[in-house]
């Protein structure tokens, strides 16, 4: 019973569906049930005015699990093969398809999904983290399916899908507002390994900004995955949208920031001049293209808070003696008690540590932890930027 209830409860995946959010708040008042949840992943899927036979819909995140776990079940609710989703020729249920469309409208603008989802976190004692995500299958999904032939989309591709997922973030944080739940995480992925949120896509109504000053001080981790985007030039404001999103959360401790796909177009270069978080201990900046000097900014503003530091698939211009040159200027200006580099690059060569000691020989990898003060002269001496391979 113990383990049915942790694999089954303690994250739950819903879709803004009256059937789906129904049965959360069931189980959120369920007396085993309830007190097992410890995260809430609100999923994007959702119907369209134009469905598209032709697409396939894919959920990256319920096949990492099930082969991590050794489950894979392409008949499971929660994992079904591309292989099997192609092999079929979805016929549409009109009337079923333009029924389930009017609900998700109806729910969607009378304020119903704001409704459930914050009579579902006010009865979750002991949940800690909310995901916007679009990467596992959500619960009735698959009822959908058999209902009108076709998974709702999970895309973002369109002008339709690009509203809903605006309107299911503002249901969201409303809830999180509404609900007074003692929040410590939130995280915002959609479009992860495809294209991510777009900071345009966060840009609340005034009265909604009012609103959600009120979000709840506990809430100090924030999981961010956005859209480098394609527009440039003198009326993008990538930058300030993103900014003006990221003053609602005065009391984050933790940030991760990623990209995707990789920001090539320097937009880390600019908020990295204007981001100041009063509180920040714990950063992990992902799939960015930009200087020594950008980061180098952006690091110092935060020394006196600053504790940990995570570069992931950084690439920096300039070969070894700019990385040596970052990690020397780290170590002599910033109290960090962890810096990890992970995959990142210079131009097309890789950041590694080359470590000619010890009894197995040359020992090459691009993870590099630095935990240790002592540790510092070591790494600086041992880096290298090249390919991954033995000399």
């Amino acid at each position: 019973m113990v383990e049915f209830v942790r694999r089954y409860f303690e994250t739950r995946y819903v879709m803004l569906s009256r059937s789906s959010l129904e049965n959360l708040v069931k189980i959120s008042q369920h007396q085993i049930f309830s007190p097992a949840l410890k995260t809430l992943e609100i999923c994007i899927d959702h119907l369209t005015e134009r469905p598209n036979l032709n697409r396939v819909t894919r959920y990256w995140g319920n096949w990492i699990r099930a082969l991590q776990q050794g489950s894979w079940n392409a008949q499971d609710e929660n994992c079904l093969s591309d292989q099997e989703i192609e092999m079929e020729h979805p016929v549409l249920n009109h009337q079923e398809y333009n029924l389930l469309l009017e609900e998700q409208n109806f729910m969607m603008e009378s304020g119903l999904n704001t409704a459930y989802i914050t009579q579902a976190l006010s009865s979750f004692s002991n949940v800690e983290t909310v995901i916007v995500n679009n990467a596992n299958r959500p619960w009735g999904a698959t009822t959908q399916k058999r209902l009108t032939g076709l998974f709702p989309t999970n895309d973002m591709d369109d002008y339709d899908s690009i509203e809903f997922v605006k309107r299911a973030l503002l249901v969201t944080f409303a809830a999180i507002v509404a609900s007074k739940v003692s929040l410590r995480e939130l995280d915002i992925v959609a479009g992860c390994n495809d294209e991510a949120i777009s900071p345009d896509m966060l840009i609340f109504p005034k009265p909604y900004l009012q609103y959600f000053q009120s979000l709840p001080t506990s809430l100090t981790s924030l999981s961010l995955a956005v859209s480098p985007g394609r527009r440039m030039g003198q009326n993008d404001r990538w930058a300030s949208d993103l900014m003006g999103f990221m003053n609602i959360f005065p009391h984050i401790q933790r940030l991760e920031l990623g990209f995707d796909p990789r920001d090539e177009h320097k937009r880390f270069s600019h908020i990295a001049q204007v981001l100041r978080l009063q509180n920040l201990q714990d950063v992990n900046i992902n799939g960015v293209d930009c200087s020594a000097e950008d980061l180098v900014v952006f690091l110092l503003d935060h020394k006196n808070t600053l504790k940990e530091v995570t570069l992931s698939c950084i690439g920096i211009p300039g070969g070894r003696e700019c990385w040596q040159s970052l990690l020397r200027t780290v170590r002599d200006k910033l109290f960090l008690k962890v810096l990890t580099l992970d995959y990142c690059q210079s131009g097309a060569l890789d950041v590694f540590y080359r470590d000619g000691d010890g009894d197995n020989g040359i020992q090459l990898s691009n993870f590099i932890q630095i935990c240790e003060r002592e540790d510092w002269t070591d790494i600086i001496e041992k880096i290298r930027v090249g390919h991954m391979k033995a000399s």
